[in-house]
């Protein structure tokens, strides 16, 4: 699809607007004549799926999410649409891609860049503030849909990208962003909500966005093993990826603990839909670094999701999703009418057991943007047991997932010719369409306490958001 063509074609879409969503919600709603379910969405920021025990992990890093697993449908080749925060979750909340929505850069991209540019004399010194890629005002997000329907929504950020500087907020009676806020936290500070949201008929959606596995990881006791004599490797000593992969294990069952609690205070139980997701994964020196630095490999783009509710049958799904499929699925599972505009698909048919046609031949698409100088962008295609990467200087890297699960041996031309080519031509005809200007840059102001917080995060350095 070519740059005009998409723009034509998001254009067109959002010109029918949420007005006719709304028409067809309610007359949808008077057919149905029954109580909705309250929903609950969980995002884990950073928590890669093979370090938990419902993907297979051995160690005790997450009994609850084992538990939680048992009983849910488990889908274990789901894709986010990028490796960062900001355009994975605006592909959650828009079910669009990264280059379709536009959010594609954080807070610290556009000072970097002016920063750099100043350094060679070619920035327009003129004081500005900070800016930041904002969704479109014509762009319908997964709150508006749902408050449409009379849903009340409430949501609590731990993240300082997730926020209405970007427009996270949008549809949500009560939005909080709590930076650097912990899992007890959370639980605690949801508290204050219980009763508007559990008092009267109308369903809640409930957005939690947890950050305890995120940069930096801290070292929580009783779970976390010393390098040397500790129980599980008395004596050695580990290397700084191991190091941080045993902190990033115990911040998962501080987290998981706390999620356990949760679920027990609130009684989510045949009549809350609870949707369990990541936004990426995380890196242990597999490629040569540690965290969500600029890369597009399997460990990062690969995330969890699990569901468990009404109308949702419990087993494994081995059919590759997307994050951006979560919009579609959620509102044809609540049976509502169809979103306005995305590129994703409905799994409501894999929640209910049934197989979805088309769904196994898809094409997967990631985007990650880096700033510097100039924008530089990877982007990475996912088909079936196959993963392509596509590199900021134009070269294509295939990987097998089932035979090298980490990406270690690129797959030779000579080897998979026809899937080569078929991945290849698919994956530079997306990238060669470009990023949308659809989203709209803000201006806001930082303060220096903001801009510390931020560098704790690994955010100010680059190597987080993709700049550097």
């Amino acid at each position: 699809m070519s740059p005009s063509t998409r723009r034509e074609f998001l254009q067109t879409s959002a010109a029918v607007g949420a007005s006719a969503w709304a028409l067809a919600s309610q007359a949808r709603a008077l057919r149905g004549g029954r109580k909705q379910p309250n929903v609950v969405l969980l995002m884990l920021d950073a928590l890669r799926p093979d370090y938990t025990q419902a993907y297979g992990e051995a160690r005790p890093t997450s009994p609850w999410m084992r538990s939680f697993a048992d009983q849910a449908a488990v889908f274990d080749r789901c894709w986010s649409s990028s490796t960062w925060t900001a355009p994975a979750c605006a592909s959650l909340f828009s079910g669009l891609y990264p280059p379709e929505h536009g959010i594609v850069e954080g807070f610290m991209a556009n000072s970097r860049r002016k920063e750099r540019q100043e350094d060679k004399g070619v920035a327009d010194r003129a004081p500005t503030g900070q800016k930041i890629n904002t969704f479109a005002p014509d762009m319908v997000l997964l709150p508006q849909y749902l408050r449409e329907f009379g849903y009340r929504c409430f949501g609590i950020a731990t993240n300082p990208n997730i926020g209405p500087q970007i427009g996270f907020d949008r549809g949500f009676e009560e939005f909080q962003v709590r930076p650097e806020g912990t899992a007890n936290e959370v639980t605690e500070w949801i508290e204050s909500w219980r009763e508007p949201l559990t008092q009267g008929d109308q369903p809640y959606f409930l957005y939690l966005h947890y950050m305890d596995v995120h940069k930096p990881y801290n070292q929580r006791a009783p779970w976390y093993q010393p390098s040397s004599g500790g129980e599980s490797d008395p004596g050695e000593t580990r290397s700084e990826a191991e190091e941080a992969a045993e902190a990033y294990r115990s911040e998962l069952r501080f987290m998981d603990e706390h999620l356990a609690a949760l679920e027990k205070s609130w009684g989510w139980d045949k009549d809350t839909l609870v949707i369990v997701v990541s936004d990426h994964g995380e890196e242990f020196g597999e490629h040569g670094g540690i965290g969500h630095s600029f890369q597009m490999h399997a460990e990062l783009n690969r995330i969890l999701l699990m569901a468990r509710g009404p109308g949702v049958q419990a087993g494994r799904i081995a059919t590759p999703v997307g994050i951006h499929d979560l919009l579609p699925t959620l509102l044809d599972h609540l049976q509502l009418a169809p979103p306005v505009e995305t590129s994703g698909k409905s799994l409501a048919p894999l929640l209910t057991g049934v197989a979805s046609e088309g769904l196994e031949e898809r094409l997967l698409y990631a985007h990650r943007r880096k700033s510097k100088f100039r924008p530089l962008d990877i982007w990475g295609v996912n088909h079936k047991r196959w993963r392509m990467i596509l590199n900021e200087e134009g070269q294509l890297s295939m990987f097998d997932i089932e035979a090298d699960p980490l990406e270690q041996s690129p797959v030779a031309v000579q080897d998979q010719p026809e899937i080569h080519e078929k991945l290849g031509v698919a994956l530079r005809r997306f990238a060669e369409a470009g990023i949308s200007d659809r989203a709209v840059l803000r201006e806001v102001e930082q303060s220096e306490a903001e801009r510390a917080m931020l560098e704790r995060l690994g955010y100010a350095d680059g190597e987080e958001e993709g700049g550097e």
